[in-house]
């Protein structure tokens, strides 16, 4: 099994910034990522990525965006932490302890460093990924753990840290979420990090 590694990441000054926006292109089949603005500061952070589940079927048509419904519509969505990006294939969805039927939302920050990119990601079933303001990774399909949509390659403007969102579902059967660097290598725990709640 390949895992997720985000390139040369280290622990330095952190950010919060809007999300969102269109994938932006600086070359064919290079996506170009915006770090997060203004970058938060290290007390403002977690870490780990937070994560919200919710349990339901998504059907066999427009997935994600079922998906996106059943999490936004959950009255009581399980609430937690992903310590890494790196689940392999198994019987349970990430650290929700359910199996089939389970939706998540991702979000929080990863720490990047400048340069060019490359990034495999493997998933059971589908996935949709925003980074650094760019929509980057859209696998709207049931289907076992693997790379449906072969790699993709950002260009990181500066060392940073960069606002990632995640859609995810597994409907069916097992569940993998990985994604790996040109290297094969694992992202590092702490170099993901998300918001603390406000008291």
């Amino acid at each position: 099994m390949r895992f997720f590694g985000l390139v040369a990441i280290s622990l330095l000054a952190l950010s919060v910034g809007t999300f969102g926006g269109a994938s932006l292109q600086a070359e064919e089949g290079v996506f170009e990522l915006q770090a997060a603005n203004p970058q938060p500061k290290p007390e403002e952070l977690e870490a780990g990525l937070a994560v919200h589940y919710a349990y339901g079927d998504v059907g066999e048509n427009n997935e994600l965006a079922n998906a996106e419904v059943f999490l936004s519509n959950a009255e009581n969505p399980e609430i937690g932490v992903l310590p890494h990006l790196n689940f392999e294939n198994g019987p349970k969805t990430l650290t929700s302890g359910h199996g089939a039927l389970t939706l998540a939302q991702i979000d929080g920050y990863v720490r990047l460093a400048k340069g060019q990119q490359s990034y495999t990601v493997w998933s059971n079933d589908g996935v949709r990924i925003k980074l650094g303001g760019a929509l980057i990774y859209n696998d709207d399909d049931r289907h076992p753990c693997d790379n449906a949509l072969g790699p993709v390659t950002v260009n990181v403007p500066e060392d940073g840290w960069y606002e990632v969102s995640i859609l995810y579902f597994n409907r069916n059967g097992t569940s993998c979420l990985v994604i790996e660097d040109a290297n094969e290598e694992a992202i590092p725990a702490e170099s993901l990090a998300h918001q603390k709640k406000q008291h």
